[in-house]
């Protein structure tokens, strides 16, 4: 079944690698008039992003990938006329999806994992607890998507605007609110991290 966002339909909306291109004029003039409740601007925005926004929260959290998705939407929305036009239209949605991402992380229960706290030893002893079966089925696919949630915060989304979504680091940088070698050093980490956590599937 295709998602369904505010009434939109959005065919193909599945992971992807590459991004739109982002047109910062039109994007600026959208954003005025989704800011005056133009529902059809909106309604625009949302069939251009949502296969972005749906990757990254996809990529977070699957089983509840399209909550996250309307959740960032509904937020763009409340606050289109907070868009100053310093960034581009695309890093002010992911910057929305990524704090939308981590609230429900933490509303959630869920572990917010700080930068340093998760080491090799220990995502190596998580992958043992792991059933044999899963290594016996091949399902390294599988095996990747637990990594990820494995991984701190920061170095998980790092991972997945980089590495799945194909932004720069300076996008990222300014995504996060981080500085661009703290990017690479995130991503560097977090690779470490899989690697260890998917070697006894792969070797």
């Amino acid at each position: 079944m295709l998602p369904i966002f505010f009434g939109v339909t959005i065919p193909g909306a599945v992971r992807s690698y590459h991004l739109e291109p982002v047109s910062t004029g039109r994007d600026m003039a959208l954003m005025q008039k989704i800011a005056a409740g133009d529902g059809e601007a909106f309604a625009e925005l949302v069939r251009r992003y949502t296969r972005m926004l749906y990757n990254v929260a996809y990529r977070y959290n699957a089983s509840s990938a399209e909550d996250l998705v309307q959740e960032s939407f509904l937020r763009a929305f409340q606050h289109a006329n907070t868009f100053s036009g310093r960034s581009k239209v695309s890093s002010w949605l992911y910057r929305i999806c990524v704090n939308v991402c981590l609230t429900h992380q933490g509303k959630a229960g869920l572990p917010m994992t700080d930068i340093d706290d998760v080491n090799e030893a220990e995502l190596q002893s998580r992958h043992d607890e792991r059933p044999e079966a899963t290594a016996e089925r091949g399902e390294t696919f599988r095996a990747l998507e637990d990594g990820l949630r494995a991984l701190p915060s920061q170095q998980r989304m790092v991972f997945i605007l980089r590495e799945l979504q194909g932004l720069s680091y300076g996008e990222i940088a300014d995504i996060l609110g981080i500085n661009e070698q703290a990017a690479r050093t995130n991503l560097c980490r977090a690779k470490r991290r899989l690697q260890v956590w998917l070697d006894p599937l792969i070797c």
